[in-house]
């Protein structure tokens, strides 16, 4: 008796890990590497927040560029001119095959600095990222993964940015109040805030 009592107390312990787990609240944010509205963004909110309420979030950031595709060939441009376009090259690789802690510390990284060759160096040694895979993505495969974020950003209708989406759902009203306070729009759409929620 005492043992399947015991075999239900795990099997009970396992499904709320499990429940733990799967109850992430999502959040989806467009950017691009040189807007300075979402510089402040990542680096006053978005990436503190993340650091702070890791377990209880789903992080997907999304470079945006404006792709178009005329006979066949697609182009992309920049409203921040070719170096963020190479910003945004590189930050979509480091989103490849790299957890999203570790693609959020790259970008975190870049967004504090000038792009630059020795930038992309030096942020892909602070986030463990091999350089040289980081470059030949940016190289080979950007243009590609850009593409594809450009045909995301279409579903969300995107006119401005960052843009941030919840639970793959955008209001404007939310993401206005999220660009202010994002910690305090996140704990919101918390079933069960933590304890990090109740300081600023």
């Amino acid at each position: 008796m005492k043992k399947l009592l015991y075999s239900f107390a795990i099997l009970y312990a396992l499904s709320l890990c499990q429940a733990t787990s799967t109850d992430k609240l999502k959040v989806t944010v467009f950017f691009e590497s040189l807007c300075p509205g979402c510089r402040y963004f990542i680096l006053t909110h978005l990436y503190p927040v993340y650091l702070e309420l890791e377990s209880y979030l789903e992080i997907e950031v999304v470079p945006f560029q404006w792709c178009s595709e005329y006979e066949g060939k697609w182009t992309c441009r920049c409203q921040h001119g070719t170096d963020e376009c190479l910003g945004n090259s590189y930050d979509s690789c480091a989103l490849v095959n790299n957890t999203t802690k570790v693609a959020l510390e790259f970008i975190h990284c870049l967004e504090q600095k000038k792009i630059s060759d020795e930038t992309f160096q030096l942020c892909a040694k602070q986030a463990n990222i091999p350089y040289e895979d980081l470059k030949h993505c940016a190289e080979t495969q950007a243009l590609d993964l850009l593409i594809d974020y450009s045909k995301k950003a279409k579903e969300f209708k995107i006119d401005h940015l960052p843009t941030i989406a919840f639970n793959d759902k955008y209001d404007k009203s939310v993401d206005d109040d999220a660009y202010l306070n994002f910690k305090k729009v996140v704990c919101k759409f918390l079933s069960n805030p933590p304890k990090e929620c109740s300081t600023d």
